[in-house]
């Protein structure tokens, strides 16, 4: 997502969200729980990397 989605999704300015990823500024518990749910609520599961797929030998 972009700065600009992510501020937009959790009601804050794309310059705010900027400043926290880049280590200039930390959240306030408000955004920063509003952060956290929206990355859950994006969270897209890791690809399969065969492992749990049986031996086709």
């Amino acid at each position: 997502m972009t700065e600009v989605a992510i501020a937009a999704a959790v009601g804050a300015r794309q310059s705010t969200i900027n400043r926290i990823a880049n280590g200039h500024m930390k959240p306030n518990w408000e955004l920063g729980q509003a952060l956290v749910a929206l990355a859950k609520a994006t969270e897209i599961p890791p690809a399969n990397d065969g492992q749990d797929l049986p031996n086709a030998a």
